[in-house]
């Protein structure tokens, strides 16, 4: 799931890097993927908060976190920041 919102998180960075802006994005989203809106956001919302899949943990799967998508991955930050503090 991280994939598929990096690859949106990307395709709109270019539209806007271009001058481009995709009046409906997710709209056109739903449709070419066939898959709800609601997941789309939930996706999206979990990328942002991860610029690198390799933050992620390889155990963690996508039904872990899809309900409350931001809560989880604010929750995964904090853990991550103690455990680099931890380190030091």
């Amino acid at each position: 799931m991280w994939d598929l919102g990096d690859q949106i998180h990307r395709f709109n960075n270019t539209l806007k890097r271009d001058g481009f802006y995709l009046n409906g994005l997710y709209e056109h989203l739903v449709r070419d993927l066939q898959v709800s809106r609601d997941l789309l956001k939930k996706v999206i919302t979990f990328r942002s908060y991860f610029p690198n899949s390799k933050l992620i943990p390889n155990d963690m799967v996508w039904k872990e976190v899809r309900y409350a998508p931001r809560k989880n991955a604010e929750e995964l930050m904090k853990k991550l920041l103690r455990n680099k503090l931890s380190k030091k």
